[in-house]
């Protein structure tokens, strides 16, 4: 009895804990139900899409502004 109320009160390991919250995060904030690996990349592409179409605009349009 010991045994089982030890186990089921045994705090998740980091990995298990991150695992958990991205699944929570994905469900509450961007409605994606877990396990669904083709939408998540979409969301990861479109997000790095982004991030490189910023990064290029800085780069090559900042210089026209430090002169």
């Amino acid at each position: 009895m010991l045994r089982l109320a030890r186990a089921a009160f045994t705090v998740p390991s980091c990995d298990l804990l991150h695992v958990i919250l991205q699944d929570k995060y994905y469900a509450d904030k961007m409605e994606i139900k877990r396990g669904d690996a083709a939408t998540r990349r979409r969301v990861v592409d479109a997000f790095v899409e982004g991030l490189h179409w910023v990064l290029e605009y800085y780069y090559r349009y900042s210089w026209i502004a430090c002169r």
